[in-house]
Formats: C-alpha cells, structure tokens, sequence
C-alpha cells in the first residue's frame, strides 16, 4: 500500500463535506507516489463514487434514525488500483443488481432518486455490499484500477 487515509465521519449531511476534504488530501498524497496513470479519468471517476455511497449511507441508512452513529472510511491507494471502504451504522440496506440494458436504455429506466448505486457502479471496476450481522454494520468495498 502506498498511501492510506483513514476518516471518522459525521453521520449528518455535513458528514460529506468532510469526505470532499479528506479526498482532496488523499489525492495529494497520491499524486505524490504514483504517478498518473492514463491521465485523470479514473481518479475523477473514483471520487465520484465514493460521494454517491456516502450520500446514498447518510439518505438511506441513518435517514429514518434519531441519532446515528459516526460511519468510517478508508481510502488506499496501491500501485494498480484505488479503494475506499465504508463502515457504517445504518439499518441495512438493499443493493439490486446490477442494471443489465444497454447504456442509453439504463437512465430511463431507473427512478432519479435511485439513480447514485448506478452512477457509482458505472465508475468503479468492483462496488461490493455487505451487511455484516455479528456487529449489525454495512460494509461498502469501493475498487477503481489504474488504466494500463
């Protein structure tokens, strides 16, 4: 691992400020060890992603709660890909598969509030979702690979 960024968010919608900021570190300290690969497509891509599921976690898992719990991130980079890993506190959610029509047919097809598992999906190589029952958490798996 090259470069890892660990961040203890505000469940509330302020909580996604902090996200915006902490990717800009994160983005320093790896333009500092990798190099740019393919230009910035992936990276633009990437940062996408990860604001869809924080807003998706602070719209839908905390939405109904009266006092969530602070979610975690965590963000690597490696000398092939870019992660980020989301745990947060949230009722647990429902991830649908994915949207299996032609691209010009997915946007239509897909109501404007749903639209942010889709978007994600579409910027990332690897979006997993898991709801962990011992310790009652969703887990978010977030995975972009550097263009070869």
């Amino acid at each position: 691992m090259l470069v890892e960024t660990n961040l203890t968010v505000p469940a509330r919608a302020t909580g996604l400020d902090a996200i915006h900021d902490s990717l800009s570190h994160f983005w320093q300290a790896v333009n500092a060890e990798v190099s740019r690969p393919g230009g910035d497509q992936w990276r633009h891509d990437f940062t996408i992603a990860v604001a869809e599921i924080a807003a998706n976690i602070v719209r839908h898992a905390y939405a109904s709660m009266p006092e969530p719990r602070d979610m975690h991130l965590r963000l690597c980079a490696y000398a092939d890909r870019v992660e980020a890993r989301f745990v947060d506190y949230g009722i647990a959610g429902t991830f649908p598969p994915p949207v299996e029509a032609a691209p010009e047919h997915v946007w239509q097809d897909i109501p404007e509030s749903g639209r942010g598992l889709a978007i994600a999906r579409a910027c990332l190589d690897e979006l997993v979702y898991r709801r962990n029952t011992t310790n009652r958490t969703n887990e978010w798996h977030l995975e972009k690979r550097f263009p070869v």
